[in-house]
């Protein structure tokens, strides 16, 4: 675990020295894609708070289709995404960066779904249009971190 959160904070070094990170910014949150790599959930948020910033959480219709929007417009809707939503140690789904249990969903047609037990950890599934899908956290999927625009990077 530890090799993991260097490399992680390694990478996050090298793309803050050499840029070329994909961000965009809606009127409430600042969001960063990352376009180098993909991960699975863990390190995923480990990335995310290594940048100062947290896997995304979704609250309302209106920023789910913002979400979507700036997928859209960096190109990249034929790649699934991580958010920060999981059932990791509960019965229902929350949003790890919040600790708040899901008021809003977004769910693709037959999700979620409990095929194979291990789906705890929720995406923004490419194959339904970045409709929400649940998988195993162990699944490797692109990054995509948030924070408000009132704060700056920690």
């Amino acid at each position: 675990m530890k090799l993991y959160l260097i490399f992680i904070i390694a990478l996050a070094g090298v793309v803050s020295i050499f840029g070329s990170s994909i961000t965009n910014q809606t009127d409430e949150k600042y969001y960063h894609v990352e376009p180098f790599f993909k991960t699975n959930w863990y390190k995923a948020n480990a990335y995310c708070r290594a940048i100062g910033m947290h896997l995304l959480s979704i609250s309302s219709k209106e920023e789910s289709d913002k979400v979507k929007q700036v997928i859209r417009d960096l190109g990249t809707v034929d790649e699934t995404f991580w958010t920060s939503g999981t059932k990791l140690g509960d019965t229902v789904y929350y949003w790890l960066t919040t600790g708040k249990k899901l008021l809003f969903t977004d769910w693709a047609e037959n999700q979620p779904n409990t095929y194979y037990g291990g789906r705890r950890c929720i995406e923004l599934w490419h194959s339904a249009d970045l409709k929400w899908s649940n998988d195993d956290c162990d699944d490797i999927y692109r990054v995509i971190c948030e924070r408000p625009t009132n704060l700056t990077p920690q």
